[in-house]
């Protein structure tokens, strides 16, 4: 067995395309899950299960002081950028979905553009930065600010209007775009210029893609949305830190543009998409981007026994582990309510000891 590694030290080897002593583990959860899990644990709280599983990094977000961000009420309240989030309970738990766009209406218009209520960039901090790493420990440290301005833009006009803007008038759509973007690389400066310490990571999700495919024209995604991934990836890079995308469903036509555009992590994947077979992404993108997650949440963590889900760990590390660039968790972002906890438990210990390097 090789010496052991900080949580830090092992998944930026990872990134680094090394072997470190263990496959380096990730983890998020809906928020229904965290109190289950701490009591499976005999823990208080979603730090001390990151510690009892021996997750190897931590997300942080700023402090957004934006007076447009509100609390109306414990089931809804508004982002800085204007649109509304809804608690919405379900048969196992509850989720925040987005709801009421504030741009509305059919057809998308230059005023609406102008006259929208846009965030201010400065009205964000990270002074919280040091002392929750002081209380985490050693870990891999990940930036979150917003989503990227193709997906906030989802969210200010509603998706289905805004990909009928894409088709319909472009010009607008992509000077929307452009005025989010404003936004987010202002995000990037304030966090690259304030944040001390910096963290290790920066991470955007932009979800442009479905289980089939992509969502809309490739060749409008190349021509709108790669420029400003390469545009975040060198800004970060210049700092010393990596880029990490979120892109659910799909994605394997772009991961060469993801490559170009400087991506170093994509998460996560979603291997019930087409194209997303393991063994493939490996192969064929294995030395050149790291992939995070892989574990399925459709089918195995929730609905597997913890043998099928011992078996489906084995059998991803044994593809995705040799030579680094890989980072095991769950195939979506959030473990959904739903999970038995004993397959999260199963997942996490199982990999801890048999994703160990010789």
């Amino acid at each position: 067995m090789k010496e052991a590694m900080t949580h830090k030290e092992r998944f930026m080897a990872a990134v680094n395309h090394k072997e470190g002593d263990r496959v380096p583990l990730c983890m998020d959860a809906e928020a229904d899950v965290w109190p289950k899990l701490s009591k499976a644990l005999g823990v208080k709280n979603k730090e001390a299960c990151y510690k009892a599983l021996e997750i190897d990094e931590w997300m942080l977000d700023p402090h957004v002081t934006d007076p447009r961000r509100k609390t109306l009420s414990e089931d809804e309240s508004v982002s800085q950028w204007g649109y509304h989030v809804c608690r919405k309970e379900t048969e196992f738990g509850y989720y925040h979905d987005i709801c009421k766009p504030p741009i509305k209406g059919e057809e998308l218009t230059l005023e609406e553009i102008d006259n929208h209520d846009w965030p201010d960039f400065s009205l964000i901090d990270f002074d919280h930065y040091d002392q929750k790493m002081a209380e985490m420990g050693n870990r891999a440290y990940i930036s979150h600010i917003t989503h990227g301005p193709y997906f906030n833009c989802t969210f200010i006009r509603g998706m289905e209007n805004f990909l009928m803007d894409i088709a319909m008038n472009p010009e607008l759509a992509k000077r929307m775009m452009d005025r989010a973007e404003l936004y987010i690389q202002g995000a990037i400066d304030n966090l690259l210029n304030n944040a001390r310490p910096l963290p290790d990571v920066y991470y955007i999700a932009d979800d442009f893609c479905s289980s089939g495919g992509p969502l809309f024209s490739p060749i409008t995604w190349r021509e709108w949305v790669k420029p400003y991934l390469t545009r975040i990836g060198e800004k970060v890079h210049a700092k010393g830190v990596k880029f990490m995308i979120h892109v659910c469903g799909s994605v394997r036509p772009y991961i060469p543009d993801l490559i170009e555009a400087g991506v170093d992590i994509l998460e996560p994947v979603q291997t019930t998409a087409v194209g997303m077979s393991l063994q493939g992404l490996k192969k064929d993108f294995g030395n050149d981007i790291t992939f995070y997650g892989s574990i399925d949440t459709h089918h195995v963590l929730p609905k597997g026994t913890k043998q099928e889900v011992e078996d489906a760990v084995k059998r991803t590390i044994d593809i995705m582990a040799p030579g680094g660039g890989f980072i095991l968790g769950p195939a979506h972002t959030y473990i959904q309510p739903d999970t038995p906890i004993e397959n999260i438990i199963t997942m996490y210990r199982t990999a801890a000891e048999y994703g160990r390097y010789k």
